[in-house]
């Protein structure tokens, strides 16, 4: 953990990490059945079918998404609040996210996610982190880039519910 570091402090670039997963059959289905697509965002041939990169950016936020839980998953997004939980207040704000897809992926093929922070800045008094993941297969071959923004309180008043006030 980076107990010391502070917004201003925060080195750019950081590497977070790495993270290998097996994203499945069943958790490329259930997330496109989710969103009321009935191919489950799966193309190409059954016995050995292909997953549309945007698949991958359920792994941003949470560990592995809404679904199912695949071994080596976690969320991006908590790897960043893992190494730094003193640069977050609640409630913290998802920006934007801004995805590049490069190649479909095969369905239960190793997927390896380079992640880390890319970018901060303050905008309007509010600070700002881009968390980068970039993802291959295992032997390298590119699949997407993802850069999502997220809006940190590490210092901004909290006020409201959030901050225990009453009224």
């Amino acid at each position: 953990m980076n107990e010391d570091v502070t917004f201003e402090t925060l080195p750019v670039p950081y590497s977070l990490g790495t993270v290998r997963f097996r994203p499945t059959i069943e958790s490329i289905k259930k997330l496109g059945y989710g969103v009321d697509d009935e191919t489950g965002w799966l193309l190409g041939d059954p016995k050995a079918p292909l997953a549309h990169p945007v698949v991958l950016s359920t792994y941003i936020w949470w560990p592995q998404g809404f679904y199912i839980q695949e071994e080596g998953a976690v969320g991006h997004f908590k790897m960043f609040m893992d190494q730094f939980p003193n640069l977050f207040e609640y409630p913290y704000l998802h920006a934007k996210t801004h995805a590049r897809f490069i190649s479909p992926f095969k369905a239960g093929e190793e997927i390896v996610a380079k992640v880390g922070i890319c970018e901060k800045y303050i905008r309007r008094a509010r600070e700002f982190v881009v968390i980068e993941a970039l993802f291959s297969t295992r032997e390298g071959a590119q699949i997407a880039e993802y850069r999502h923004t997220i809006m940190v309180r590490s210092h901004a008043p909290i006020r409201g519910i959030a901050s225990g006030e009453t009224k």
